[in-house]
């Protein structure tokens, strides 16, 4: 089953009211178009429910199955016809992808904007999809998306857009078979919901007017310079760092059309980074952070002799590794978990995080092998030279009741809690353009891992 999202403009009550489908339908409806154009500036100025429901209807019975548009020119037949599929863009190009993606069921979001017209339009596309594709489409969803309107620019910038966001990215949810159809709609959301497809690998189709081709628009080999973008994941994703930040580090973000020029909240570009750095960045992928786990070992077995350092240690199977294992003395060890440095951020990940190494680190302790230290290293990337990561106090403050649960968590209080940070820096001047390159041939410095907290 394909999800295929359609966002929806009005085309479906201009085209009705165009003066080529007036003069087909003049002589059934009396030449009462003085009517239809009364209703439309009526709702226009009050949407009064009697005034859509008589407008709806009337474009319903004229419009949706009685007409047909044969070279530009508009008929109208008194005997119902088959589905008028030139009644508007949504409509148009639906049936041209149920054509493409032949013995396929849809689901169909129409997302309206927040007018009477385009929601009349979603309701009138809603009914006529559902009559006339019974076996296709198995359910026809309307989202009303608020705020996303041309009256009020500002409120089209600061929640129209981001509301739009929201509600693709929940309809989409998991899914891996969702294309998004921006035929219809506000041309304005264009740029948006092209960057939106591809950071979330939408396939998005457009077709124009009555051409017979749909335009598909795949998934680019273009993104965000990560590299660029991970030296500020931390304060785009926390409002509190955002407005305590230097001025200077504003404007760096104000350069990168990352936040609004007149204040420092997020512009559409930062708010999708912000909600992506997580999925997207290659130092939060998952490939990446194996390679750090890895040189992580080297650097340790270097310290510890490499029969003591274990990779992806797990005591108990199934429920997970310890990303590093270090058998520092003949009792003791040290349990080493290696996250982005962003995650410190995050109450919720933070708290995953201790409860994996209760779960993991428990199998293992007994009176022959007890836990010396737990180790939370962070990993951050820079262009510059150095990365001097400082907690301030209410973060220390956080880490030292973090600890105390963890010391709950154990039933011991005799064991040091440290956060240490890596910095990965990549030589400006260097040929290779991609961190992995540098990174991979390089040895860690005893520099680059430096410590930020420790409970004793």
């Amino acid at each position: 089953m394909i999800k295929l999202i359609t966002t929806v403009g009005t085309s479906i009550i201009t085209n009705f009211k165009s003066n080529e489908v007036q003069r087909a339908i003049s002589h059934v409806t009396k030449n009462n178009n003085a009517k239809i154009d009364t209703l439309y500036d009526a709702i226009l100025e009050y949407p009064d429910k009697s005034d859509i429901d008589e407008l709806s209807s009337i474009i319903s019975s004229y419009f949706l199955t009685n007409m047909t548009k044969k070279s530009d020119c508009w008929e109208y037949s008194k005997t119902p016809t088959e589905l008028n599929i030139h009644c508007c863009a949504e409509v148009y190009s639906i049936v041209k992808l149920m054509d493409k993606y032949v013995g396929e069921t849809f689901e169909v979001y129409l997302l309206t904007t927040d007018t009477p017209l385009s929601g009349i339009a979603g309701k009138l596309i809603s009914d006529t999809l559902k009559k006339s594709f019974p076996e296709k489409i198995v359910n026809v969803d309307i989202r009303t998306i608020k705020g996303l309107q041309v009256t009020d620019s500002q409120t089209f910038s600061d929640q129209g857009f981001f509301n739009l966001i929201d509600e693709v990215h929940s309809i989409k949810n998991e899914s891996t078979n969702t294309v998004l159809n921006i035929s219809g709609g506000y041309k304005a959301v264009i740029p948006v919901l092209t960057l939106l497809a591809q950071l979330e690998e939408i396939i998005i189709y457009y077709i124009y007017e009555d051409s017979a081709e749909l335009i598909e628009i795949g998934n680019l080999p273009i993104n965000f310079d990560w590299g660029i973008i991970e030296k500020y994941v931390e304060i785009i994703k926390n409002n509190n760092k955002r407005n305590k930040a230097d001025e200077n580090l504003i404007q760096e973000l104000r350069d990168l059309k990352l936040i609004k020029s007149e204040n420092r909240d997020l512009s559409i570009v930062g708010e999708l980074i912000s909600r992506y750095a997580e999925k997207m960045s290659p130092y939060t992928a998952i490939i990446f952070g194996y390679l750090i786990e890895y040189k992580l070992v080297e650097y340790y077995a270097k310290l510890y002799g490499g029969e003591k350092v274990l990779h992806s240690y797990e005591p108990v199977k199934g429920l997970g590794d310890i990303d590093i294992f270090i058998k520092d003395k003949a009792n003791t060890f040290i349990a080493v978990e290696i996250k982005p440095f962003n995650r410190l951020l995050s109450e919720s990940y933070m708290q995953t995080i201790r409860e994996n190494y209760s779960k993991r680190i428990k199998p293992l302790i007994n009176p022959e092998n007890q836990i010396s230290e737990i180790w939370l290293i962070l990993y951050s990337y820079s262009k510059e030279k150095t990365d001097a990561k400082e907690l301030d106090k209410s973060t220390k403050m956080m880490l030292s009741e973090y600890t105390e649960a963890l010391k709950q968590d154990f039933g011991d209080d005799t064991f040091t809690f440290r956060v240490k940070h890596f910095f990965i820096h990549k030589n400006k001047l260097s040929s290779e353009k991609h961190i992995y390159q540098t990174f991979m041939k390089s040895s860690i410095k005893d520099n680059a891992v430096s410590d930020l907290f420790s409970s004793k």
